[in-house]
């Protein structure tokens, strides 16, 4: 029974480790950009969260996820807007991924100035700490409902893309975004939602990730090793 509760744990942990790289891979596919500051956009969720639930502890922290989903979507919206689509115009692939690279340096530097090298996690309360026995085997809730929320954000996505107005022009500004231009799209508008989508779903892992374990300012050059393997 130890190999099955290996594959059931590892199956509950990659619901987990697949939004690290969801946001990652939106990105790459739709502006061939490699976000290397994406692992300190992850820790940056992570924080927000020990902060908001701090500040609110009559709040369920599970209900923290929807500000951090969204602080995560208006900070790619203007990084996208600010920094990031004046370096995809040089055309250079060179360009944004020493940018991403430099931005990932300067945050996780700000973060310890912050923050301090400390380690920090959230208290989820009951929930991260229920359970239950299925044939011998003990499953946690709290990871049973990551990998739910994972699927539900993969099949989101994935209908987004291809059922959508909105999907139908990303894969046509990812394909030619020329071609696009002549039929009225904007294709900066266009990347600086999909980067504010890519940094949602890293805030969410971000939050999800400190319930479930500690994180440090350093944290995020793991969580991007982990993300590019997806």
């Amino acid at each position: 029974m130890d190999w099955v509760s290996t594959v059931v744990n590892g199956a509950l942990l990659g619901g987990l480790y697949g939004l690290f790289g969801l946001g990652l891979a939106l990105v790459f596919g739709v502006m061939r950009v490699v976000n290397l500051s994406h692992g300190e956009f992850i820790v940056m969720g992570a924080y927000l969260g020990v902060f908001l639930v701090a500040s609110m502890p009559q709040v369920p922290p599970w209900l923290m996820v929807v500000p951090v989903a969204l602080a995560g979507y208006a900070a790619g919206w203007l990084l996208q807007a600010g920094v990031v689509n004046f370096a995809v115009r040089t055309g250079d692939p060179l360009t944004p991924l020493m940018l991403t690279f430099g931005l990932s340096v300067i945050l996780r530097n700000v973060m310890v100035e912050l923050f301090g090298a400390d380690s920090r996690a959230i208290d989820g309360g009951a929930l991260t700490s229920a359970g239950f026995d299925v044939m011998g085997l003990r499953i946690g809730v709290y990871p049973l409902l990551v990998l739910g929320l994972g699927v539900a954000l993969f099949g989101g996505l994935q209908w987004l893309l291809h059922r959508t107005e909105f999907g139908r022009v990303v894969r046509a500004t990812a394909d030619a975004p020329r071609v696009a231009r002549l039929m009225g799209v904007a294709p900066g508008r266009v990347f600086n939602k999909v980067m504010g989508l890519s940094l949602a779903f890293a805030a969410v892992a971000g939050f999800l990730l400190a319930q479930r374990t500690s994180f440090t300012p350093f944290s995020g050059a793991e969580r991007m090793l982990v993300a590019s393997r997806w």
